[in-house]
């Protein structure tokens, strides 16, 4: 066992020595009077393991040992100016370095994981919402006959009767009239309806029409399955806190599914595949950079019913990660010689005269994997008012992101000490969202052009303090996981409310195909910025 003894070395300095004795354990020191917390936490770790399991200990395995010389080194580094006092910048630099705070970005980016497949999903239910509604309005008629709120030029004329609104709203909609294909105003109009309710009216003039000559079409859908290919790209950065390090960070999603069209109600799945990829950015002796990588696949099941005034959807969606993380360790530390009086072959301290000073520059890298779950709902209510479309929304999002315990490795330094094992690690998110979503058709002379600007509120009810259980992989007191190195990472909380405001343009072409894009940015998040853009294009066969 170990006991502590102090003594003053010089005019102003006072050391720790760590001494051998039979007596019981002593109090450990206090971290300096200037740590942040997360360099409180790592003092309390780093020490505990000194005193009790590294010191007046030779191993065999080299790694034991050059953990025991960082050891020393960071603490008689952050106890230089005496038991009580503020340590140097660099000092406790070394504490924060050797921290693995850098994982903290696996819980910044996780509940984006499965966020990308829900945006890109909640924008083929959008686009299909909209095309049941004749290209962004429910219970509009389209007609081909140059009278109507716009008419386009050329072979082709796009127009709505705005006139038959609310009485398609009460369950009555005209006949959807088109010009024969001789008319100057003749040719094809955006078939999105999804079965034969002509409260959806809308048509498509085509061979059979022509032949007939009556230039009005059948009601329903040629085919009820509809495909989509979506993808989107997010990017941003998270600035400087006390627990976690400042990183950018950007994102690939993709999501292709095929559905089925029931009418006033869609069914579908999909798959995708998300990319995310954080660099941690250098910032003074407490950070040296690093970088995380989440992959994942996932499945999605998605439904939707739409009314001629409410619309409800829903999403389920499960997959696996992979994380490839690595983070670089740099710091050098000073301390008086004698600190540390055992002599370690293979040292790394370079002493002369009164100090010591151990420097180091290495990478570690991991590669957990995990899964990740989430579940949406959605209501909206859409309604018309002076040729504008309006629709405010709530929903509720539940996210779950496991990451599984794993330890560190160096690729580079074989007798790395200073690798770190962390535990299983769940992450939960539980969202409201309150949004409201302004959209008006346009008709043109090749489709139906829908501006769209969107905001809403988001209130997160998980907003309690996470942490991260981690321990110096090589501590030789470790026992099935406790170690007297353990130590809980603390992390930021996360923001309960922010917003998302956004705009894009869904455009309506003809042969039953829809595109889209849609760029958003995320504000009131502290020390967090993000934007994103999605494209889409959906069609049906």
């Amino acid at each position: 066992m170990f006991k502590m003894s102090y003594r003053t070395i010089g005019p102003a300095v006072a050391l720790v020595l760590l001494a051998l004795a039979t007596a019981a354990r002593a109090q450990l020191p206090p971290p300096p009077t200037n740590a942040t917390r997360l360099q409180q936490v790592m003092f309390s770790a780093v020490v505990n393991m000194c005193v009790k399991d590294l010191d007046n200990h030779q191993f065999t395995d080299a790694r034991q040992n050059d953990l025991h010389d960082q050891c020393h080194a960071i603490a008689g580094a952050n106890l230089v100016n005496g038991v009580g006092s503020a340590a140097p910048d660099t000092a406790l630099g070394s504490l924060q370095q050797v921290s693995g705070n850098e994982v903290t970005t696996q819980g910044s980016l996780s509940t984006r994981v499965s966020g990308g497949q829900f945006g890109n999903i909640a924008g083929r239910l959008n686009a299909l919402r909209f095309g049941s509604s004749v290209s962004l309005s429910q219970g509009v008629t389209a007609q081909n006959t140059g009278v109507g709120e716009s008419l386009g030029s050329g072979s082709q004329a796009f127009a709505f009767d705005r006139a038959s609104l609310e009485s398609a709203r009460e369950g009555y909609s005209p006949p959807v009239a088109l010009q024969s294909a001789g008319s100057p105003y003749g040719g094809s109009l955006i078939r999105t309806r999804y079965a034969g309710d002509e409260s959806y009216g809308v048509a498509q003039t085509g061979a059979a029409s022509r032949a007939s000559g009556t230039g009005v079409e059948p009601g329903g859908v040629q085919s009820p399955w509809g495909v989509f290919l979506q993808g989107s790209y997010n990017s941003g950065r998270h600035d400087q806190t006390d627990n976690e390090d400042p990183f950018n960070f950007h994102s690939v999603s993709v999501t292709a599914g095929v559905d089925y069209n029931f009418g006033s109600a869609v069914l579908g799945a999909s798959i995708g595949h998300d990319n995310f990829d954080a660099g941690v950015r250098p910032s003074g002796t407490t950070v040296s950079g690093g970088s995380t990588r989440i992959k994942t696949t996932s499945g999605s099941v998605y439904g939707a019913w739409f009314g001629p005034a409410w619309y409800f959807n829903g999403i389920f969606n499960y997959g696996s990660l992979k994380t490839d993380q690595s983070r670089e360790v740099k710091y050098t530390a000073t301390y008086a010689a004698g600190f540390d009086p055992q002599s370690i072959p293979g040292s790394t301290d370079q002493c002369t005269g009164t100090t010591c000073t151990v420097t180091v520059d290495r990478l570690l890298v991991a590669n957990p994997g995990g899964n990740t779950f989430a579940v949406g709902a959605t209501a909206g209510y859409q309604y018309a008012a002076f040729g504008w479309d309006l629709s405010p929304s709530l929903s509720v999002n539940y996210r779950r992101v496991k990451f599984d315990s794993f330890s560190e490795s160096d690729p580079s330094v074989a007798n790395d000490g200073l690798a770190l094992s962390f535990g299983e690690r769940t992450i939960e998110s539980l969202r409201s969202i309150l949004g409201g979503q302004v959209s008006k058709p346009i008709s043109v002379s090749f489709g139906i052009v829908a501006p769209v600007v969107r905001v809403e509120w988001d209130h997160e009810f998980k907003t309690g303090a996470r942490s991260i259980a981690a321990h110096y992989t090589f501590d030789p007191s470790c026992v099935n996981g406790v170690c007297d190195s353990n130590f809980a990472l603390p992390t930021d909380t996360p923001a309960a409310n922010y917003g998302v405001a956004g705009a894009g343009v869904v455009v309506t072409l003809a042969r039953r195909v829809q595109a889209f894009v849609f760029d958003e940015a995320q504000f009131g998040y502290s020390k967090y910025h993000s934007n994103s853009v999605t494209l889409g294009v959906r069609g049906q066969f």
